[in-house]
């Protein structure tokens, strides 16, 4: 199978040199793996797969695990390698019944795990006896770390501003879980602004009725400055008369307004 891949053009794995005088050569393996190569008429990518085996693993290796890591993608091989062997993950991916999304669900688990400070080198966090929970658990865990470092990184970046103009009240947004309130309520996209916010390329304000400021009616954006960008209500409308005189306030009040915050957050 190797020598019809050659002839067919895919000479180019180093896995073998095909300028080699003999199989020893060609494969650059002992006389012994030679021949257990022979057996199965390996090819290429299972030629490389026996061969990046340690001599231990290969003594144990049955065919079937040599195929499923030839199966796996090069980049993923390589990530693998960084927390384990090959061999020992197709055999805990096989113990699992892990499907084809399995290699890629066990290196997003090994990530939540270093970000949770979880010692990646121990075999029960490596390969738990229920992937599919720790998974999940891992994933949630960095979530909720995630959802806490966002809301401090708020906390830091978003002055408290609250201010009111003509009866409504014009309030800064100070947390993802508010975005993603005001986004369902008034069906625009603001939930998709926090990024902005956190690289401080905006700040987003809540305008509200100063009677009901619980319900969300337009939502206003300016860059870290105070320089105005947009003013939008429910499905994403434009400003009405009576806004349009707010804004045209606000625009002349909030970059002083904005100073003063900073002076007073930075003493």
């Amino acid at each position: 199978t190797a020598a019809m891949q050659y002839v067919a053009g895919h000479s180019g794995s180093r896995a073998v040199n095909w300028r080699g005088k003999d199989l020893r050569k060609i494969l650059g393996l002992p006389r012994r793996w030679v021949r257990f190569l022979q057996e199965h008429d390996p090819t290429i990518a299972e030629i490389a797969a026996f061969k990046s085996l340690t001599e231990e693993e290969k003594k144990k290796v049955t065919w079937n695990e040599v195929k499923a890591i030839s199966n796996l993608v090069f980049g993923y091989v390589k990530d693998i390698g960084r927390y384990t062997s090959v061999l020992k993950f197709v055999q805990y991916k096989n113990s699992q019944n892990g499907n084809y999304n399995f290699t890629y669900d066990w290196l997003d688990y090994i990530r939540c795990c270093r970000k949770l400070g979880m010692d990646t080198e121990r075999k029960d966090v490596l390969f738990p006896k229920d992937f599919k929970r720790a998974h999940d658990e891992a994933v949630n865990a960095v979530k909720v770390q995630t959802d806490k470092e966002r809301e401090l990184a708020f906390k830091r970046i978003v002055p408290d501003i609250s201010i009111l103009i003509n009866g409504l009240s014009i309030t800064t947004a100070k947390s993802q879980k508010e975005l993603n309130e005001e986004s369902r309520v008034l069906n625009h996209c603001v939930r998709t602004y926090g990024e902005k916010i956190l690289r401080c390329e905006s700040l987003i304000f809540f305008v509200r009725n100063n009677n009901d400021p619980a319900t969300p009616y337009y939502t206003l954006e300016t860059d870290q400055k105070g320089k105005f960008i947009q003013c939008r209500g429910k499905n994403n409308c434009s400003m009405t008369e009576e806004i349009k005189e707010v804004v045209e306030q606000f625009k002349k009040d909030i970059p002083k307004i904005l100073k003063k915050a900073k002076e007073r957050s930075v003493a």
